[in-house]
């Protein structure tokens, strides 16, 4: 093939940059309608987590922070790690083969009760054999179940989500859990006012009303779950896409949260408290990685050469950089608000923030890049990040939160954090490099 003239060159490479500015926006609009969404969400997030700060304080807030990473877990194990694989074969299905998606909704809800199961009976024989010898308080174990429960309805709704995501129902998906957090908040706030001052009790009205939501939810698309079918071919594909991906996620968690019930091992709910406050901020900002991952998903599953892969790391990186630049302003002044907010209990969160808020920052700018090994049908690759950073942390937490309690936590988040983003850039580099532009790129 002869070499093209420079004029059409010209042209041609006007027309791609247009072309890449166009995508780029049509991507960004429900990416920040989603991060909106996401904001709203953790709006309402914030108000349960005042409410709890305010009315049981700093030492009970701990506590509150471990039950909220059990629900994060479960969430993780019951909805958004099995929601990739559904996306992937739900939209393949929908504009392909419209007469078998439903066996692809029908095999994912499967799933989760086959998942549910055996995590439910774990957290309950926690309850009853571990907590008791293991625990030095052992109400923490209900604490953990509770939100095992919360974990399971919140994943229905991420169901549900993943739906309205595959019919590109933007403002649906926007909605739906902006509502269920709105509803919590109510339920929580009508449960202090008339007197109720047992943090059990309160948590088990927020899980109840988490599972009326997600029935709520399900009715909603009753239509798409009409004549639903399974198969065990597509359960197995789903649960292999969510082996990795679920393993992935919880290492993520892990590393997030998981200082909390070291810190309260170590020193104590109170230092637990002050480390939940100023991760709280981070996870209304890491939405942002959230709502460019779901955006970006669909586009991901269509690539197949290395110049496709190529341009949509650049419209990734556009949109990752537009959130960062957006967010810089809150690095500054969030830490100060902090007290004032949660009350002067919490004014040590302030001085943890800048660090919270730099390994957000990390996450966000490298995180989605990994949304390339989708379309290689590679979600191990996806999860290699944060399952290799599991281990850097867990070094670091060891080390420094014995001698340095909160501050120790946050700086191993941040090393956490960092070892994972440096391995994802690694394995996006080394999938992509020895392939010519045209050439398919294999994993």
């Amino acid at each position: 093939m002869g070499r093209m003239h420079p004029f059409r060159k010209k042209r041609y490479l006007a027309r791609a940059r247009s072309q890449l500015r166009r995508v780029s926006l049509e991507r960004l609009i429900p990416t920040l309608l989603l991060y909106g969404s996401g904001l709203i969400r953790s709006g309402f997030g914030f108000l349960i987590g005042i409410m709890i700060a305010r009315v049981f304080g700093v030492e009970d807030y701990g506590l509150f922070y471990t039950y909220m990473l059990a629900v994060t877990l479960s969430l993780a194990l019951f909805g958004e790690s099995l929601d990739g694989g559904v996306i992937r074969f739900y939209t393949y299905r929908l504009n392909h083969e419209p007469d078998r998606a439903s066996e692809v909704l029908g095999s994912a809800l499967v799933l989760r009760a086959l998942v549910a199961v055996p995590v439910l009976a774990a957290g309950l024989g926690f309850v009853q054999f571990i907590a008791p010898n293991w625990l030095a308080d052992p109400s923490i174990g209900y604490l953990v179940l509770a939100g095992l429960f919360g974990g399971l309805s919140a994943g229905l709704v991420s169901f549900v989500c993943t739906i309205f995501i595959c019919q590109e129902k933007y403002i649906a998906r926007a909605a739906l859990q902006p509502a269920m957090n709105a509803v919590r908040c109510l339920c929580l706030g009508l449960g202090v006012l008339v007197g109720l001052r047992s943090l059990d009790t309160v948590l088990w009205i927020d899980v109840a009303a988490m599972s009326v939501f997600a029935l709520s939810a399900l009715w909603y698309v009753r239509r798409d779950l009409t004549n639903i079918s399974f198969s065990q071919k597509m359960i197995a594909e789903l649960a292999r896409f969510a082996g990795w991906s679920v393993t992935g996620m919880v290492s993520v968690l892990l590393v997030m949260g998981l200082s909390a019930p070291l810190l309260i091992h170590y020193w104590g709910p109170r230092e637990a408290g002050i480390f939940g406050a100023a991760m709280s901020f981070a996870v209304v900002l890491e939405h942002a990685a959230g709502a460019i991952i779901s955006v970006q998903h669909q586009g991901a599953a269509k690539l197949k050469h290395r110049n496709e892969f190529v341009q949509f790391l650049k419209r990734t990186a556009l949109v990752s950089m537009t959130f960062v630049l957006m967010l810089a302003p809150i690095g500054l002044f969030a830490g100060p608000l902090i007290p004032f907010i949660f009350g002067a209990d919490f004014a040590a969160s302030a001085d943890l923030f800048p660090i919270v808020f730099l390994a957000t920052i990390v996450h966000i700018l490298t995180t989605p890049f990994g949304l390339i090994f989708v379309s290689l049908s590679k979600p191990e690759r996806m999860s290699l990040g944060p399952i290799l950073a599991f281990p850097v942390w867990l070094f670091f937490a060891l080390w420094l939160i014995p001698q340095y309690a909160e501050l120790g936590a946050v700086l191993s988040v941040l090393c956490g954090r960092l070892a994972q983003g440096l391995i994802t850039l690694a394995l996006v580099w080394h999938t992509l490099s020895g392939h010519g532009q045209n050439e398919q790129v294999q994993a």
